[in-house]
């Protein structure tokens, strides 16, 4: 679910990037901080299913 938000509000900053009425560095700083988020997340999610899975298969 955090991913999912994460990812929302990625695509809506990137989309609305000169519609909204902030500086570009601040608009720069929000979609470095979201990038960041959306990698660690889809990191620990890809690490969670590859620990998982030989677990799965180790107790067939």
């Amino acid at each position: 679910m955090t991913f999912l938000v994460a990812i929302v509000l990625l695509l809506f900053f990137y989309r609305t990037q000169y519609m909204l009425p902030i500086p570009y560095r601040v608009h720069e700083i929000i979609m470095g901080v979201l990038i960041v988020t959306v990698w660690a997340l889809l990191m620990i999610l890809l690490l969670s299913v590859v620990g998982i899975l030989p677990v799965t298969f180790t107790f067939r």
